[in-house]
C-alpha cells in the first residue's frame, strides 16, 4: 500500500508540472518508471483520467496562487477530489487496488460530471433527490435538468427559495453539501465573494493607489463606503474585516480572520 500511495503522490506532483521538458518532470518520470511498468505508465499518461487529474491540479494551483489567504475555503473540497482520483488512477495501474476508506470522505456522495474534470459532492441523504446519477456542467454549475444541483438541494433544505440566491460558503459550485449552502439575498451573496481576479493586493476591498497608499472601501447594501488609506496592505485588509464583521455579519469574507 505504501508503494501505491507513493506512486499516486508522484503522479499528482507530475500533473502539476506544465513544462514536460523540465528536469523536475523528467526526474519524477524516471522515479515512476522504477515503480510502474513502462507500457502501463505511458498508457496512463495518455488517458482521459490522467488528463482530468492534471486539470484538477491546475485548478487547485491557480486557487492557491490567486487566493492564498483563503485556503481553508477550498482545500477540503480538493482533498475530496484527490481522494477520488486516487481510486480512479490507481485502478488503471492495479485493477485490484482498493483504497483504504477515509471516514471523513465516505460520508459524502461523490459523482463524476460528464463534461468536467471536477466532481459533484453531496450528502448521501440527498442522492434520492435525483432521478439518476448522471450530471453535467453548465454555466459554472453541475446540473440535472431542469435545475442546478444546488437548487434541488436548497429547495429540500429551505423550501421555497423564490427571490433568494443560494450562497456556496466555500465558493466551490461543485460542492452541494448541505453545510456548504445557505439562502441569502443578492447583497449577502456578494459579501461572501473573494477578491476579484483583477485585485492585485490579495485583500478584499483593498486597492493600491499610484502614491503607494492602500485604499479600503466596502459595499454596504448598494452603496460603497470609503474606510481610509493605509501604508500596509495587510493593515488595510484588517480594516476591511472590521467593517465586514459589523455590516456583513455571517456573510463576511474576511481577509485575516485570526487578526480581526
Amino acid at each position: 500500500m505504501h508503494k501505491k500511495n507513493l506512486i499516486f503522490d508522484l503522479l499528482k506532483n507530475l500533473s502539476n508540472i506544465e513544462d514536460k521538458n523540465s528536469q523536475t518532470y523528467n526526474d519524477l518520470l524516471n522515479s515512476l518508471t522504477e515503480l510502474v511498468n513502462k507500457d502501463l505508465l505511458e498508457s496512463l499518461l495518455k488517458s482521459k483520467e490522467y488528463k482530468n487529474l492534471t486539470l484538477a491540479s491546475k485548478d487547485f494551483f491557480e486557487l492557491k496562487t490567486r487566493y492564498s489567504n483563503y485556503q481553508e475555503d477550498y482545500s477540503e473540497y480538493f482533498d475530496i477530489v484527490y481522494y477520488k482520483y486516487k481510486q480512479i488512477i490507481l485502478n488503471k495501474l492495479f485493477p485490484d487496488f482498493t483504497q483504504v476508506k477515509n471516514d471523513k470522505f465516505e460520508s459524502f456522495a461523490i459523482f463524476p460530471i460528464t463534461n468536467h474534470h471536477l466532481f459533484l459532492v453531496i450528502d448521501w441523504d440527498d442522492v434520492t433527490l435525483f432521478r439518476n446519477l448522471s450530471f453535467f456542467h453548465l454555466h459554472g454549475y453541475p446540473y440535472q435538468r431542469p435545475k442546478s444541483i444546488h437548487q434541488e438541494v436548497a429547495e429540500k433544505i429551505f423550501g421555497n427559495i423564490d427571490g433568494f440566491q443560494i450562497d456556496h460558503i466555500n465558493h466551490i459550485s461543485f460542492d452541494a453539501r448541505r453545510r456548504n449552502l445557505r439562502k441569502c439575498t443578492r447583497s449577502q451573496n456578494a459579501a461572501n465573494r473573494r477578491p476579484y481576479i483583477t485585485n492585485k493586493t490579495g485583500y478584499k476591498g483593498v486597492s493600491l493607489r499610484k502614491d503607494g497608499k492602500y485604499h479600503v472601501d466596502i459595499t454596504i447594501g448598494n452603496k460603497r463606503k470609503s474606510i481610509g488609506y493605509f501604508d500596509c496592505a495587510k493593515d488595510a485588509g484588517i480594516a476591511y474585516d472590521i467593517y465586514a464583521r459589523k455590516y456583513h455579519q455571517e456573510f463576511a469574507k474576511l481577509n485575516v480572520p485570526d487578526a480581526s
